[in-house]
Formats: structure tokens, sequence, C-alpha cells
């Protein structure tokens, strides 16, 4: 079962994100503090992570949260991150994306223009083409393209009997 920790000074917001993942078999750990889910982070396998940007009443600035997006980032760089916060300013979020390798960040191509989404290529090989939105007109792409790699698996893998 994959596993979500949750670090948020609100109780009420950490509640609520528990009963939204339980409906969909997803473990929570919550924890209230940057120094709590780091440890947490340091003894228990996490698939995601989901923070907050302000940790002290009456802070609207997101440093806090950027100290600890890049805390998590330095000691666990594969690990995805969710942003969440009611209060911050945008250049902490663009300082944040910045902090991305920029080869990473793609838009995707759409022949109408019609996605306009950007995704985060985290392939080995940042190879990866279209962003798999379901709004998206390269969903039928992308499905495709998985057919064929499955397909090329298993002829392989029927040449080696």
């Amino acid at each position: 079962m994959p596993t979500i920790l949750v670090i948020d000074d609100n109780p009420a917001v950490a509640t609520a994100l528990e009963t939204l993942f339980s409906l969909h078999d997803l473990h929570t750990h919550a924890v209230t503090s940057p120094e709590a889910g780091l440890a947490l982070l340091a003894r228990e396998q996490v698939d995601l992570v989901v923070q907050d940007m302000n940790f002290q009443a009456d802070t609207t600035s997101g440093e806090e949260g950027v100290a600890l997006f890049t805390a998590i980032r330095e000691r666990y760089p594969d690990l995805p991150v969710i942003l969440l916060t009611a209060w911050t300013h945008l250049e902490s979020a663009v300082d944040l994306v910045r902090a991305v390798e920029l080869r990473q960040l793609r838009a995707c191509p759409v022949d109408d223009g019609g996605c306009g989404f950007l995704f985060l290529d985290r392939s080995r090989n940042h190879s990866r083409q279209w962003c798999t939105m379901q709004d998206c007109g390269n969903v039928s792409k992308v499905r495709r393209f998985r057919q064929r790699r499955r397909g090329r698996t298993r002829r392989d893998k029927e040449d080696l009997r």
C-alpha cells in the first residue's frame, strides 16, 4: 500500500487529507513540523510528501516550506513532493520551480495547442514526450506508445524461448 506523509501544522488539514487518502487505500502519516517530517522520512519508507509552506503562526512568507522542500530534495531527490498552502508569495513557488532541473520541466506538445500542461519528466533518460492528463489530446498517443512498448517486450521474451 502506498504511503503518504503529510507535513502540516494544522491538524484539520492533516485529518482531511488522511480521510481523503484512506478512501483510496493510501496509508497516511501526519506530522505537524518540518523536523518531525524529516525524522519520519529517515525511518519510514514514504512514496509521496504533501507539505505545507508555513508552520509558524502569523507567518506567510513560505520560507519554512522552501527550507523543508530543499532539505527533502537534498536527502531524497526522487521523492515526489506536493506543496500545499493557503498563504505564500508567488516568488517562492517560482524559485522552487527554478530549483528543478530545467531539462526535466517540459511542456506537453499538442498539435492543436489545446493542452498547455507542464509536466516533470522523471524518466531515467529524460525522454518522456507527453503528459498523461485526461484532458490532454495526447492521451491516445501515450496509450499507443505503451501498447507498442508492451508488445515489443512480449515479442522479445518470445524470441528468447
